[in-house]
């Protein structure tokens, strides 16, 4: 991941699908797997923004 720009949204996230194979992976375990990520990822852009809100309230108390 590059600085400052994420390679995948949260939408990009919610949609994704993987194809079945033989002797793939049980799509019931991917698809917990996936919920937990989104949550997470949902979860971490929200403290991101309120993170970057104070920072911009806190530069705004210094001038």
């Amino acid at each position: 991941m590059s600085e400052n720009k994420l390679n995948l949204s949260l939408e990009d996230l919610f949609k994704a699908r993987f194809r079945q194979s033989f002797r793939g992976y049980n799509m019931s375990d991917v698809d917990q797997i996936m919920e937990d990520v989104i949550e997470d990822y949902a979860t971490f852009t929200k403290e991101i923004d309120r993170l970057n809100k104070e920072i911009e309230k806190l530069k705004k108390g210094y001038r």
